[in-house]
C-alpha cells in the first residue's frame, strides 16, 4: 500500500527567480547566489511570507493568509535543493533548481527560511531531497525516513 506523506513549512519566499544562461551573465548556481546578494544590498528583495508543501509528486508554494496555491512545481522537474547560507545572510537560504521540459535553461528559486535559522533549512533539504529519491525509485522509504 503506498501512503502519500505531506509535509508544510512556513517560508520566507524572495520574489527572485533567477535564469541559468548567458543573457544574464548567469553560468552557475554561485553565479545566481552571488547576484541576489547584490540585489539585496541594494534593497531590490521583497519577501513574502508563504506555505512550503511537499508531497509525493509536487513542491506546492501557497499564500499563507489567502491558502491560495501559488506556484507549482513537479518533482520530475527539480534537478537540485540545497540549503546555503551565503556570507552576505544573517539566514540560510533553500534554493531550487527547477527545468520543465519546455524550457532550455534552469531556474534558480530562492527560499529564505523563518527564524529557526539553519536547522530548519536543513530539514527542508532533507524532505524534498527524500521526495526526489522517492519518487525517482517509486517508493516512500526515504521520505518516512527524513520525516521522523
Amino acid at each position: 500500500m503506498h501512503v502519500s506523506m505531506i509535509s508544510c513549512f512556513c517560508v520566507q519566499q524572495h520574489l527572485v527567480t533567477f535564469s541559468i544562461g548567458e543573457e544574464d551573465d548567469l553560468a552557475s548556481v554561485e553565479d545566481a547566489t552571488r547576484k541576489l546578494s547584490i540585489m539585496d544590498a541594494q534593497g531590490k528583495i521583497w519577501v513574502q511570507e508563504m506555505l512550503l508543501q511537499v508531497n509525493g509528486s509536487a513542491i506546492k508554494l501557497f499564500d499563507i493568509d489567502s491558502k491560495e496555491e501559488l506556484e507549482n512545481y513537479g518533482l520530475a522537474a527539480v534537478a537540485r535543493c540545497e540549503a546555503v547560507r551565503p556570507e552576505s545572510r544573517s539566514r540560510p537560504l533553500l534554493l531550487l533548481v527547477c527545468q520543465e521540459p519546455h524550457q532550455l535553461k534552469p531556474d534558480v528559486h530562492f527560499f529564505e527560511c523563518d527564524h529557526a535559522g539553519v536547522r530548519k533549512a536543513e530539514l527542508i533539504q532533507q524532505d524534498i531531497n527524500s521526495a526526489l529519491l522517492d519518487f525517482k525509485s517509486g517508493g516512500n522509504a526515504q521520505r518516512k525516513d527524513a520525516l521522523r
